[in-house]
């Protein structure tokens, strides 16, 4: 992914949809005990401090919940 131009630490998904008080949703995939890295964690919350969301999922579960709470919050 490096080589097509992916930046280190970027999350899995981006949903570019406002909603709310955020600009969009980032999504970082991990399986089993995985954590997300240093450059991973940095990366989300430079994200966040520009105004987006940004979730760890851990199972497709997961992620429907987050993308579902995403997509009905508010300000």
């Amino acid at each position: 992914m490096k080589l097509e131009g992916m930046k280190a630490g970027v999350p899995d998904i981006f949903m570019a949809h406002p909603c709310g008080k955020w600009h969009g949703l980032f999504i970082e995939f991990k399986a089993g005990k995985n954590q997300p890295t240093e450059a991973q964690l940095l990366m989300m919350i430079r994200f966040e401090a520009e105004g987006y969301l940004c979730k760890v999922a851990y199972t497709v579960a997961d992620a429907i919940a987050i993308t579902d709470q995403y997509l009905l919050s508010i300000k």
